[in-house]
């Protein structure tokens, strides 16, 4: 980064060379003040490393904690923007939820209307077969008193009937009865007549016979 650089620069001009002379061979020449001062020089510059050092880390930290930071917003707005379109979407559902709430109201009205108009009808059907159903039972009633009655009639007639037939039959057979009767008593009679006839024959034979004889 920039800001690395720019504490890599500060920290190498602060390692600049003690020396300030030279014997031209490159031979350093030391005198005893320029050496003290260059002992402090450098306890200075030491100093002064080890406080960029602290620097520059502190400033790392505080880079990534502001990239921390910015990633986290970063985030935060992203959520954000997630939240505003839903929250968009919300409004748009919530804005056509009347017309949806209407609709569906008037769905539920129709069909409310359709069950009651199906109550009212299957009612009307119920006593129209209810009163068929009673008038139906009632002719049945009707019906099977007629036929309680002919029935009651045509046992009334049926005993009757075997009462005349009994007394049919036992006239009948008091008449056989006396028929037999009859036709002994005439059969006895025919049988005596016929016998007095066969008699008188056999009578008035020997008295021819007895005629002739004589004469």
């Amino acid at each position: 980064m920039e800001q690395n650089g720019i504490f890599s620069r500060m920290v190498q001009r602060l390692k600049a060379p003690r020396e300030r002379g030279g014997n031209g061979n490159g031979a350093v020449i030391a005198e005893p003040d320029a050496e003290a001062g260059a002992i402090v020089r450098s306890g200075r510059r030491e100093r002064t490393e080890l406080t960029l050092e602290k620097l520059q880390e502190g400033y790392h930290k505080v880079v990534g904690l502001v990239e921390s930071i910015q990633g986290h917003m970063d985030v935060q707005e992203q959520r954000t923007r997630q939240l505003v379109e839903a929250m968009s979407a919300l409004s748009e559902s919530v804005r056509h939820l009347p017309a949806e709430t209407r609709r569906q109201t008037e769905a539920l009205d129709r069909v409310a209307t359709q069950f009651r108009e199906e109550a009212v009808e299957r009612r009307r059907l119920d006593e129209r077969m209810l009163g068929a159903q009673s008038e139906s039972d009632a002719r049945v009633a009707q019906t099977l008193e007629h036929l309680s009655g002919s029935v009651g009639g045509l046992s009334e007639a049926t005993h009757s009937s075997a009462a005349a037939l009994r007394k049919m039959h036992a006239d009948a057979a008091e008449r056989d009865e006396r028929l037999a009767v009859l036709f002994t008593e005439q059969t006895r009679r025919f049988t005596y007549v016929f016998s007095f006839a066969i008699t008188l024959a056999v009578i008035a034979a020997a008295i021819g016979v007895v005629a002739l004889l004589r004469s």
